[in-house]
């Protein structure tokens, strides 16, 4: 394949429960793009430690952001919006200038090691089936803290360090609910993910679970 069709795979997923509908269409969506590239694993470094530098960026501007709310005792921020404004507010502002020192020379050695002489990484977007709104609202009663840290998996590290990426659905899970795929490319590499979504945004990929028959492009460019 040519260079700027080289596609790279994060070899660290889970392996596949039964009825994992994400872990199955995501290995059956690569499959299929391995039918027009070059498809190999490659391993993810340090995707906890850039995790937690993305979550000291969010909950520090966060709060640094909404200060006035904070400080005003007749504010009424909801369960969600505490969860993000309360802690960054009690970050010690050492940690957040250390998180954004650290993020050009974690950004070089990302794009050297994962991406070498590929353009694109494939990941998933969702670590899980979508879930039901109750469980990942903070403060309604099927809230559940696990399900809601789960989203955020697979995308703090491409917001902290700000390479261009783009979700777009792969299949249904059980329930008919969309399972997403989340293509990454280098810095400045927007138009390879618009081309590579462009290729393969074209209907669910080949699962044996039933998908809504009307269906238009979703891909969403982050």
């Amino acid at each position: 394949a040519a260079a700027e069709d080289r596609i790279v795979r994060a070899a660290n997923l889970p392996p596949a429960r039964p009825n994992d509908d994400v872990i199955t269409a995501l290995q059956s969506f690569i499959a299929r793009v391995s039918d027009d590239h070059d498809v190999h694993a490659v391993d993810l470094p340090q995707l906890d430690a850039l995790s937690r530098l993305a979550h000291v960026v969010l909950h520090v501007e966060a709060a640094a952001a909404h200060r006035t709310l904070l400080q005003d005792p007749a504010a009424q921020l909801g369960a969600s919006a505490r969860a993000v404004l309360i802690p960054g507010a009690a970050m010690p502002e050492a940690w957040y200038h250390d998180a954004m020192a650290q993020r050009g020379a974690r950004l070089h050695a990302f794009v050297d090691t994962v991406f070498g002489d590929a353009d694109v990484l494939l990941v998933p977007a969702l670590p899980r089936p979508v879930p039901d709104w109750d469980t990942v609202t903070p403060g309604a009663p099927g809230f559940d803290a696990h399900q809601l840290l789960a989203l955020h998996r697979w995308m703090p590290f491409v917001n902290y360090l700000g390479l261009p990426a783009i979700v777009f659905p792969i299949g249904h899970d059980r329930r008919g609910r969309p399972v997403t795929a989340q293509a990454v490319a280098r810095p400045h590499a927007e138009a390879v993910l618009l081309a590579f979504a462009h290729r393969y945004d074209r209907g669910p990929a080949s699962l044996s679970i039933p998908s809504p028959s009307a269906r238009t492009s979703s891909a969403t460019l982050r």
